[in-house]
């Protein structure tokens, strides 16, 4: 029974026109799957789906959850937030790593099998990433359960792993299995998180060729520019002017402006985080606009948040509209090459201080 809510459970995060290649995909349907009227109601297909595979598996199997949850989860990966860690090694040796799911499955269960005895295991490859997913039990006589389920991406031959929350009984062991397996000597959140999994690997994978190098990374250079002649292309500013009676008077400061944030950022567009937070640990310096706080010496405390759908083209945006000024600072302009979206301000005399501190 439970088996059954939880293929309706899974089932129900698929909009109706992605359950057929889904479920060919998942491939534990068989020639039932032909049966199957996909213009009837999501309720009813979902019906016919669990009645098909109960038929052909009476008595379960035991990737066929594991596998459907991945797949679906691959469609709709945006509905969770993703953490992205990255795996440590010496100089000594090369990382032991796996392309191979099933072979890198085996190593894992292993792995995990030392602290969990009762758990389910699925390993997937998707646009050349390992999926996984690990459903861990609470007890030993009670059998996983969805919402319990966490999921990672690792891209082979990097040292990259992107994971869901994790539970904190079980987060140093899942982190250690995969210390293990990959051959590495630890691991660490860099904090960076977000919802987009191919701009959290971005980040992370090339944080060296962001901004104006992204151009040269997605082959976008001409090598012999003087090869052929070219019709310069017209920018949006020029297209945008319709009336000639309209002049502006700043186009020189607009020129300049635009050429300093395509230095930054590149023409292309920014990867996309819904997130950047700051906090702030530094004198104020305010005091023109709170004559209160001219008194208070110490440390300043607060967090900045920016939020929404891509707040690194955001960013790009607020200069480029003349709202923030140009060039921006450090800690907004190079959020694409440090690969992180949490972030501590202090001062300088301080933050010397605290690598002074953390070096010895």
């Amino acid at each position: 029974m439970m088996e059954r809510e939880i293929f309706r459970k899974i089932l129900g995060r698929l909009r109706k026109d992605e359950l057929r290649p889904v479920l060919q995909e998942w491939g534990h349907l068989g020639k039932r799957l032909h049966e199957i009227d996909f213009s009837h109601s999501k309720h009813s297909v979902h019906s016919y789906v669990v009645k098909g595979f109960m038929k052909n598996y009476p008595n379960g199997h035991p990737d066929a959850v594991g596998k459907l949850d991945l797949l679906c989860l691959q469609k709709h990966s945006a509905k969770r937030t993703w953490a992205v860690y990255h795996l440590k090694k010496g100089q000594d040796s090369p990382p032991n790593d796996a392309a191979d799911p099933k072979e890198f499955e085996q190593r894992l269960r292993r792995e995990l099998g030392v602290d969990f005895k009762k758990m389910e295991l699925c390993v997937l490859q998707h646009e050349k990433a390992l999926w996984v997913r690990i459903c861990i039990s609470k007890g030993s006589k009670t059998k996983p359960m969805l919402k319990n389920a966490t999921y990672c991406v690792h891209f082979p031959h990097t040292p990259v792993l992107i994971v869901t929350n994790m539970k904190a009984a079980t987060a140093e062991s899942i982190k250690q299995a995969f210390v293990n397996v990959l051959d590495y000597d630890d691991i660490q959140d860099i904090r960076l998180t977000g919802r987009c999994v191919k701009s959290l690997a971005q980040l992370s994978l090339n944080k060296y060729s962001q901004g104006s190098f992204s151009q040269y990374r997605l082959n976008q250079v001409d090598l012999q520019p003087l090869s052929h002649g070219k019709k310069r292309k017209r920018t949006e500013s020029e297209e945008s002017i319709t009336d000639p009676r309209i002049v502006f008077v700043n186009q020189k400061e607009k020129k300049q402006r635009l050429e300093i944030l395509n230095d930054t950022f590149g023409p292309n567009p920014q990867p996309t985080l819904e997130k950047i937070e700051y906090k702030l640990e530094t004198k104020f310096h305010g005091n023109h606009y709170a004559p209160g706080m001219r008194n208070h010496t110490g440390p300043f405390h607060c967090r900045v948040k920016f939020e929404g759908t891509s707040v690194i083209e955001g960013i790009k945006n607020l200069g480029k509209t003349e709202l923030a000024v140009v060039p921006l600072p450090d800690h907004l302009a190079k959020v694409h090459s440090l690969a992180k979206n949490h972030f501590v301000l202090q001062d300088k005399t301080k933050a010397n201080k605290s690598v002074q501190d953390s070096q010895t």
